[in-house]
């Protein structure tokens, strides 16, 4: 599953870099500007699925630590560590989310003439710098994250054996 979350986050943050720099390169005129709609709401809508597993992805092995280690089978110092590593990246996976909703919001309140673009381009570049980081930083976090995983399941296959054999 890391390996998959590492890819993703690295195809969502290409994603938005490309349709960010989609936006400075298309002709507004013409047909470039729906290019650069469509390519930034997919962009957006595979960052933020990308970011919502990232964080369930959390959430269901922090879970499983804490049982194991309720249970035993895993110490109490996986369990923190996996509680400081939702702590680490919560709040910075709710503001991508956040500002990437925003964007395209800003984008057709701007072509609208609603709002300044500067606004768009604002929240654009803050949501690709908050992904961005993210992503970078979730990578290490997620090789630590898998690395207490393949601990606990070992202990918890074990403690299985160690029943089987007893109750023959």
């Amino acid at each position: 599953m890391a390996t998959f979350l590492n890819y993703s986050g690295a195809l969502a943050v290409a994603a938005l870099f490309a349709s960010l720099m989609m936006g400075y390169a298309v002709d507004y005129s013409g047909a470039g500007r729906g290019w650069h709609m469509a390519a930034g709401l997919i962009a957006v809508l595979l960052s933020i699925l990308w970011l919502a597993i990232l964080m369930f992805h959390f959430i269901y092995t922090g879970g499983a630590v804490k049982r194991a280690a309720a249970a035993a089978y895993a110490g109490a110092e996986d369990y923190r560590a996996t509680r400081r590593y939702k702590r680490t990246l919560f709040p910075w996976i709710l503001v991508a989310i956040a500002l990437l909703a925003a964007a395209p919001y800003l984008g057709a309140a701007a072509a609208a003439g609603d709002v300044p673009l500067l606004y768009h381009h604002v929240v654009v570049w803050e949501a690709w710098m908050v992904a961005a980081f993210v992503w970078w930083r979730a990578r290490t976090i997620l090789r630590e994250n898998d690395e207490i995983l393949r601990r606990v399941m070992s202990a918890v296959r074990e403690a299985i054996a160690r029943k089987k054999t007893a109750g023959k």
